[in-house]
């Protein structure tokens, strides 16, 4: 849990924690100890990990250029 609470706040995404066992941001719902990655109204997303919650993030979260020392990760 708290490595994942570090991958979103060293990339500039802000995290909550609505229950022990996940984590919120924005339309995003992340399950550290499964991997799972769950999109607000779509379902379970069929990738699990940290590289497949960057791929997600990257798609459903606004790009801002504005955001100053926000770190994206490339998508592969």
């Amino acid at each position: 849990m708290t490595e994942a609470i570090a991958w979103f706040q060293d990339r500039g995404f802000e995290v909550y924690r609505p229950q022990a066992i996940q984590l919120k941001c924005g339309p995003v719902s992340y399950y550290p100890s499964t991997g799972t990655i769950v999109r607000d109204g779509s379902g379970k997303e069929p990738d699990r990990g940290l590289r497949a919650l960057a791929r997600v993030l990257d798609d459903v979260m606004p790009k801002r250029d504005d955001e100053l020392d926000v770190i994206r990760l490339p998508t592969e």
